[in-house]
């Protein structure tokens, strides 16, 4: 068919594709999967074919002025693959494309695209490879590797390629070993490569027949050819979902992936995602589950029985434990997932709080740096001893972060070397005391820690997130096995997550999770969406938002539910004004549902974003 029309859409947020005429010089070149450059909005713009057709469907169209690159960016199977994420996640198609290229090569950059052994070969491997999904439920870590290892020879010595996600780039030093074997074709999608660099790998990797490509989460996109094997470790990570538009999560992306490339697929989880573990036990994947070779004993401490200061309290029966650890020279690891020294800044004379100018969250004081800021967008500033709103000296400092705490702590024991943990810390510090955050998750000390304790463990069930109860669990799983003894302070002992935690029974939490989560209708029974709607001015935001919810009311159908507008989790960030809605429903039904009544909602200064299961 000769090529007269190119219907082509854009990475912006809206819904295509537009018809443009091809002319005579270009016909030969183009097709589905090329870029384009064309006028869209009074603009040259950077577009991406996804069809060709004899006739176009509107009367007036404007031409193909170029064509950027020598041959397609993407093949078939990539275009039907990035319409099911548009689908399912309510982003743009061409939203979904650029999203899958390396950043430099969404709007710029000539590139030649050379025929490669990366467009897929059908019948050349669908005979060998044994389209099997498997869960590896490893509490040891290291129980994994022989099967990882198996699995990945199996898939090289049939001639394919395999695909290696990790939650974060610094993981890549414990598969050396399983990697050693296939050095030469092994492409590390490291996100810090500059443009040239990873254009260049992009490039290699397509070029490539047999390849390993090992990366986190944008390397799930990347053009593995003839690709037999998805490996997707630490399943459970929060840094798998996508933190901005499109809103993807990668475990769902490669399930679509490894359904429509017929290949095989494991997941690697300490504590898989409650959706998974459902999941592959109603498809009966198949499961392998290694227990750790020990487990740290688990203690708890109602600390309703103790007075309790500034929400956390060092209680005696801490202080002892604490003190028996360090005399039989064990280290001791506290969580404690708040920076600082004070969390709030209070005025009594006009009774204000010192708040984050672009957020308008309390800032928090460093005794450290002798500033105020803010956890959220980074902004900070000189510590004052007048309040900014009133001038008044009144001003009253509460709330203890790690800095007051590490104070406190020395107070106790004062003979005891104390680190305090900042965001990042690779290495674990050698101190008697180390105040620990999140990234403690992410430690692989040699042997456990003598003692490690949460301090607060009821403030992780307190998070308004449905995820919440799975978290807290993966935290205590997670910290029993890097601990000789484990700590919990809590007001609530009997609580079954917990009860769970303490009997290491995986059955019976899930079974409470899900139970409750089939109750409500949420992921993985149901689905949610969340509409955010952020500007500048707060008097549009919300008007903007009574638009939209009026627009989605219009769609509800039976058994779907729609909250009223309301603030944000985030009410204000980076200067934005942020309100939200909630829709639950069937996942591409509310979907579509959100697309279509968004369809010329048009208000400058305004941005809307859907986020499918946040």
């Amino acid at each position: 068919m000769t090529a007269l029309f190119a219907q082509i859409v854009f990475d912006l947020a809206v819904e295509g594709p537009f018809d443009y005429s091809v002319p005579e010089s270009l016909r030969e070149k183009i097709s589905a999967g090329s870029r384009a450059v064309v006028m869209f909005n009074r603009r040259r713009n950077i577009g991406f074919v996804v069809g060709l057709r004899p006739k176009a469907g509107v009367e007036k169209v404007l031409p193909v002025l170029s064509l950027p690159d020598d041959g397609a960016v993407f093949d078939a199977k990539h275009l039907e693959w990035m319409r099911w994420l548009s689908d399912h996640y309510g982003c743009s198609w061409g939203q979904a494309l650029a999203m899958s290229l390396p950043p430099a090569l969404r709007h710029s950059s000539r590139i030649r695209v050379p025929n490669s052994a990366s467009f897929y070969k059908e019948g050349a491997r669908r005979s060998y490879v044994s389209h099997t999904y498997e869960l590896i439920h490893d509490l040891s870590r290291q129980q994994q590797w022989p099967r990882i290892e198996a699995r990945i020879k199996d898939i090289w010595d049939q001639g394919l390629s395999v695909l290696i996600l990790v939650p974060e780039i610094s993981a890549f030093k414990q598969w050396r070993d399983v990697l050693k074997f296939y050095r030469k074709n092994v492409f590390v999608v490291d996100p810090v490569l500059k443009d040239k660099e990873r254009i260049a790998q992009w490039l290699a990797i397509r070029q490539s027949s047999q390849s390993i490509v090992f990366g986190t989460r944008s390397a799930v996109f990347a053009p593995v050819g003839n690709l037999g094997l998805i490996v997707m470790a630490d399943e459970d990570h929060d840094f798998y979902k996508e933190e901005q538009s499109p809103f993807h999560h990668v475990r769902e992306t490669v399930l679509k992936k490894a359904e429509m490339e017929s290949c095989a697929l494991v997941f690697v989880s300490q504590a898989p995602s409650p959706e998974l573990w459902e999941r592959s036990r109603r498809e009966r994947w198949m499961i392998e589950s290694f227990p750790a070779p020990s487990v740290g004993r688990l203690q708890k401490i109602d600390v309703s029985n103790f007075f309790q200061s500034e929400g956390v309290s060092l209680t005696p029966p801490l202080i002892q434990q604490i003190e028996k650890a360090l005399a039989e020279k064990k280290q001791v690891v506290l969580f404690w997932n708040r920076r600082g020294y004070h969390r709030v800044t209070h005025c009594g004379q006009c009774g204000e709080n010192i708040r984050c100018p672009r957020c308008d969250v309390n800032l928090v004081y460093s005794m450290e740096q002798k500033s105020l800021f803010c956890g959220r967008c980074g902004f900070s500033e000189s510590s004052t001893d007048r309040c900014p709103s009133c001038g008044s000296a009144l001003l009253t400092s509460f709330g203890r972060g790690s800095e007051k705490l590490a104070r406190d702590l020395k107070k106790f024991f004062p003979s005891a070397a104390i680190a305090r943990c900042a965001s990042g810390t690779a290495e674990i510090p050698r101190a008697d005391i180390i105040l620990a955050t999140q990234m403690i998750l992410g430690w692989k000390p040699p042997r456990p820690f003598g003692l490690v304790v949460v301090l607060d463990y009821d403030s992780e069930l307190s998070h308004p997130d449905f995820r919440a109860p799975h978290k807290a669990f993966r935290l205590l799983i997670r910290l029993r096995l890097i601990a000789e003894n484990l700590i919990v302070q809590t007001r609530y002992p009997s609580e079954e997550i917990l009860s769970a935690a303490c009997a290491l029974d995986f059955e019976r939490f899930y079974t409470y999770d899900l139970g409750i989560r089939k109750d409500l209708k949420l992921p993985p029974f149901g689905h949610l969406m969340e509409i955010v709607v952020r500007g500048l001015k707060p008097e549009s935001v919300v008007k903007g938002a009574d638009d939209v919810h009026a627009r989605l009311k219009d769609k509800i159908q039976n058994g779907w539910t729609l909250s009223d507008p309301q603030p944000d989790r985030r009410p204000k960030l980076r200067d934005k004004f942020r309100y939200r809605m909630i829709l639950k429903g069937p996942e591409e039904a509310i979907v579509a549902a959100a697309k279509e009544s968004l369809k010329g909602f048009r208000k400058s200064g305004l941005v809307v974003t859907l986020n499918v299961d946040p």
